[in-house]
């Protein structure tokens, strides 16, 4: 595929603002949200989606899998038509209903797991729960596809790093997928205007191969991610990823990124845009329909653009708005 070439399989991204966990590095931690959408308007928007063309969505949070009657939520999805669903969670209470969501329609999932350590990961997280976290793990890779392990680079211990190539070294099937992300590319703390030190992706490349021996770089194992390279340890077959849009040199795939957006509000955006974003409940049904089409059309002209432009990086936009919708001024 050329940089010229589109991309015709894009994904919705659903946010859900429910979480039980109270991050250091989430940003909007108590704070008063307004009111999101019911799971009815998200099922109605979906509709919407698949009626624009689009056949694979993505839920996020917050945490999905604390909100009330998330398994119909994708159930009704794909009872629409939707063809693929993905799970990005915190993975503390996925253990109980995996088997349930495999059912329903959810095919891969993205596990959130920055520590090994009991105590860091309360220190991290404000719940003890690594244990569940672990147990959901284990309980995904027998009941989805594609399970991956996303990990935030918080400080510059090497050693914690290990821990994540030496736990899924013990798969001998459906071998969970660390995928590395430096902690600036949370929009919090460790941004530019954060002057603590984390680990550099080259950095942790050159100490998996002093550790481990060669490293390969390999296809994308999303086939759907422009911002990651995916690397395989030769000697253990394990593959593992680095978010490189953060490599100094950031040399981008050609592949298009292919994401837009829903926020638990209503807002919609292809992700090139951070203002003047549509409210979707402000119009009917073909007005939805309408509206997201537009907007995969604009990602398709923005995405040629861009790329021709040596995959620079794309305008911010407010982070803390998509995942969590407006924050209110009380």
């Amino acid at each position: 595929m050329t940089c010229l070439e589109e991309r015709t399989d894009y994904i919705m991204i659903f946010s859900i603002p429910e979480c039980n966990l109270s991050c250091s590095y989430c940003r909007l931690n108590n704070v008063k949200r307004n009111e999101p959408l019911s799971n009815n308007e998200i099922v109605e928007l979906g509709e919407a989606c698949y009626k624009a063309g689009i056949r694979r969505i993505r839920w996020t949070g917050g945490e999905p899998t604390a909100r009330k009657g998330f398994a119909n939520l994708v159930s009704g999805m794909k009872e629409i038509g939707i063809e693929e669903q993905y799970l990005s969670t915190n993975g503390t209470l996925l253990y109980r209903i995996a088997s349930a969501l495999s059912d329903a329609g959810i095919k891969r999932v993205n596990i959130s797991l920055d520590t090994f350590d009991r105590g860091n990961f309360r220190q991290i997280t404000g719940k003890d729960l690594l244990t569940e976290v672990l147990q959901s793990i284990r309980r995904s890779t027998e009941v989805f596809g594609l399970v991956k392990i996303n990990s935030v680079l918080v400080g510059e211990d090497v050693e914690s790093v290990y821990d994540f190539i030496d736990f899924v070294s013990g798969f001998d099937e459906n071998r969970p997928v660390p995928r590395f992300i430096p902690l600036g590319a949370c929009g919090g703390p460790g941004g530019p205007e954060d002057s603590r030190r984390v680990l550099e992706p080259e950095q942790i490349l050159n100490e998996f191969s002093r550790r481990y021996g060669d490293l390969e770089l390999c296809e994308d194992v999303e086939n759907n991610n422009p911002f990651t390279r995916y690397y395989t340890i030769k000697p253990r077959g394990v593959v593992f990823g680095i978010a490189h849009y953060f490599f100094t040199d950031r040399k981008g795939s050609l592949r298009q990124p292919t994401t837009l957006r829903i926020n638990p509000n209503g807002y919609v955006s292809n992700e090139f845009y951070s203002h003047d974003v549509p409210f979707l409940p402000d119009f009917d049904f073909q007005g939805k329909v309408d509206i997201i089409r537009q907007l995969i059309e604009d990602k398709k002209t923005h995405n040629r653009e861009w790329h021709l432009k040596s995959m620079e990086r794309p305008p911010k936009y407010d982070l803390d708005f998509w995942r969590f919708g407006r924050v209110s001024e009380i």
